[in-house]
């Protein structure tokens, strides 16, 4: 009798989504902890909580 696996069933991103999310974050990062980027804090948080959100939005849903 085989058994069925339960919990998450997570796939991988598509590749553009994948280099959205790590574009996002980089972009939250940086503007974060430097000066190179002229953004608020709020805005720099807010960015790089996006592309994780995206990232994760992305493992759970499929062809996303």
């Amino acid at each position: 009798m085989a058994r069925r696996r339960s919990g998450l069933n997570l796939s991988a991103p598509k590749v553009i989504t994948y280099i959205v999310a790590v574009a996002l974050m980089a972009f939250g990062i940086i503007a974060y902890y430097t000066d190179l980027i002229d953004v608020s804090v709020d805005t720099a948080f807010l960015t790089l909580a996006a592309g994780a959100v995206l990232l994760a939005i992305a493992n759970l849903l499929k062809d996303l």
